[in-house]
């Protein structure tokens, strides 16, 4: 099996609560994968991705990223 892992730096322009980072990072994968075809399709198919993500790292202790 191959497997890639994707690093990304993020800049945040306003606060984000932890409990909204999840979503938050969800919804710029979907628009980002909606930006191509061949993406747009697999992203619009029914069943299991094999795609995973991860929240902002490093975690903050107030639980809000800045």
């Amino acid at each position: 099996m191959k497997y890639f892992e994707l690093t990304c730096t993020a800049y945040i322009k306003k606060d984000i609560n932890f409990k909204e980072s999840f979503e938050i990072i969800s919804k710029y994968i979907s628009y980002s994968m909606a930006q191509t075809d061949k993406l747009k399709a697999l992203h619009n198919q029914r069943g299991y991705k094999y795609y995973t993500f991860n929240n902002f790292y490093p975690i903050e202790r107030d639980k809000i990223y800045k």
